[in-house]
């Protein structure tokens, strides 16, 4: 369903105290009034299709009572959608997003020390033998340990890296921005 844009802003709906500015107020037709404001663009070129256009903003309904703020996300290009999800949804779909992100990152050239809890699936550790990537991984908190399984030690419990779970570990992590 796409929405008109830029509709004048009746008297009666004023700007409420989240909007920032920069804001359009329209009506659905079916009596449904909203008021949309904090416009973020981003657009994305993707193999094989055309320019995409991701426009999030924060949007309202207003049925004479403010409804609840909501995260709006509108898509334009191919097929097109547009939706509205709460601010619990988008945070969640924030943490999504950025960890797909982590996880496709290509590796830094750099390395970085973090505790042995904090190892991910996926990353390079450091061990004696070399860099090796964690295929698989262990916590056991009762003995306060952590073991890391690689192509070189399989998944079998006496063959992993072990560390301390407090005990720094070189590893490559996928850059974050």
């Amino acid at each position: 369903m796409k929405r008109q844009l830029a509709v004048p802003m009746p008297a009666k709906f004023p700007c409420p105290p989240w909007c920032v500015g920069g804001c359009e107020a329209w009506d659905e037709g079916n009596g449904e009034r909203y008021h949309g404001s904090a416009f973020s663009s981003v657009h994305v070129k993707e193999p094989d299709y055309p320019r995409t256009k991701v426009t999030v903003s924060n949007v309202r309904e207003d049925d004479d009572q403010m409804g609840a703020t909501q995260i709006h996300i509108l898509i334009d290009g191919i097929g097109d959608m547009d939706w509205n999800i709460g601010p619990d949804a988008a945070r969640k779909l924030a943490a999504l997003l950025g960890r797909a992100a982590d996880n496709a990152d290509p590796m830094p050239a750099g390395t970085e020390t973090v505790p042995a809890c904090d190892v991910r699936l996926g990353e390079h550790i450091l061990t004696p033998d070399g860099w090796q990537v964690v295929r698989d991984l262990l916590m056991v908190t009762d003995t306060d340990t952590a073991a890391f399984y690689t192509d070189e030690r399989t998944d079998e419990i006496s063959s992993g890296w072990r560390f301390d779970l407090a005990e720094p570990v070189r590893v490559r992590r996928a850059v974050t921005r």
